[in-house]
């Protein structure tokens, strides 16, 4: 017969190794990079929920903004003051966006 004490840590590490093996869980982290043909966006996320966002178009200068990002299950919605969001979906190791019609891919740096 096992203690309640046993069950309870039991259960507790199930739960961690159910989240540890589960795709698509905990904060981003690190420096992710999508390029096409037209430019680059680099996307460094930050502690807090903060990222910082940098766009290269063709030969003009480099851009940047500031924003907070939410976390909804494998969506990450990043909110630039003043600016449309921007919709992430984790896609395994990469980040998957739309934008202007186009599907850029986002890889960690």
């Amino acid at each position: 017969m096992t203690s309640p004490r046993s069950r309870r840590l039991a259960a507790a590490l199930a739960a961690s190794l159910v989240l540890a093996c589960t795709p698509g869980t905990g904060d981003p982290s690190g420096t992710y990079q999508a390029k096409n043909p037209e430019g680059s966006i680099t996307i460094e996320f930050k502690r807090e929920h903060k990222f910082h966002m940098t766009m290269q178009e063709g030969g003009s200068p480099a851009e940047s903004a500031d924003g907070d990002y939410l976390l909804d299950g494998n969506k990450i919605t990043l909110q630039v003051p003043g600016g449309m969001p921007l919709v992430l979906v984790r896609n395994g190791k990469v980040f998957d966006a739309s934008m202007m019609g186009q599907v850029m891919h986002f890889e960690k740096k």
